[in-house]
């Protein structure tokens, strides 16, 4: 018999025209212990005696011919030495080969560093972008440096990010931002402010309802519902009342069902029992909702 042949053996009963990798199979399977390779066939055959018994009967694969290891198997099923091949292909070493672990890519902070100040706004953004995920000790300095940059998205962005951070320093700064800055900066440090989730907030936010600027209201009336806290409800009930804005009354009437307690409840009692339609309407349906 040639191992290369295709043909192992053409008795009765044994292997006809097997595939040549046959052979392949069989040198990767004398690389692994016999009581290994006894116990995958026997899960696989069931009771498969002959199975168990053709390769117990080989004290050891190692240094036996192919030849003999194949007359030794000729009992056992093609597919099943296929089966327990693939089963075996961890002990057998097949497919040993490791990728090597992709390096870690390590943000040039440097390179960070020279693009927040480029020209482009668009490779300021990127620079940013990258900024948002590291960890560099340097992120929380950079991004208030990013809060005064002259792109609206970048500033807002800056102010997002610096609340996400749940840094100690964060609520000082984004407070600070909430007065004289401009409307994208406001906005951004409002958002901040409600990742931030600091109760402080409650005060400078309820303050930011009667300014000027509709989306600041707005803005406001919304954060506040998310941070979910009884000293906005009077804030909010008054605006829900008094603000001219329909989308500012609204957005204050779902704050107050956000808020859910009992405090909050009550403003949207008084709503529902008022004059007015809309917030009757809005109240009642945040109320059912709430199950209030």
């Amino acid at each position: 018999m040639k191992p290369d042949s295709g043909q192992i053996n053409d008795k009765k009963g044994g292997f006809k025209s097997a595939p040549a990798g046959f052979c392949a199979i069989v040198k990767k399977l004398r690389n692994v212990p016999l009581a290994v390779l006894a116990g995958v066939l026997a899960n696989f055959a069931g009771t498969g005696k002959k199975a168990i018994a053709a390769v117990l009967e080989i004290k050891t694969l190692s240094n036996v011919p192919y030849g003999l290891i194949v007359k030794k198997l000729r009992n056992v099923p093609y597919v099943l030495l296929l089966l327990c091949f693939i089963a075996l292909c961890p002990l057998a070493g097949v497919g040993a080969e490791k990728t090597a672990p992709a390096a870690t890519v390590k943000t040039d902070m440097e390179a960070v560093k020279k693009d927040l100040k480029d020209n482009d706004h668009k490779k300021r953004r990127e620079a940013l972008e990258t900024l948002s995920k590291t960890k560099n000790p340097e992120k929380l300095s950079l991004l208030e440096q990013s809060m005064n940059d002259s792109d609206p998205i970048i500033r807002e962005k800056a102010a997002r990010l610096i609340g996400k951070s749940k840094d100690a320093s964060a609520f000082k700064t984004l407070s600070a931002a909430l007065a004289g800055a401009d409307r994208d900066t406001r906005l951004g440090a409002m958002e901040g402010l409600g990742d931030l989730g600091d109760k402080k907030a409650v005060k400078p936010l309820a303050a930011l309802l009667t300014h000027k600027d509709r989306n600041t209201r707005w803005k406001a009336a919304e954060v506040l519902g998310r941070l979910k806290v009884d000293e906005s409800v009077d804030a909010l009930l008054k605006a829900a009342i008094e603000d001219k804005d329909e989308y500012v009354k609204k957005a204050a009437v779902m704050s107050l069902g956000k808020i859910g307690t009992k405090k909050a409840a009550a403003a949207l009692a008084v709503l529902k029992a008022g004059g007015n339609e809309k917030l009757a309407s809005w109240a009642g349906n945040v109320l059912k909702t709430t199950g209030k």
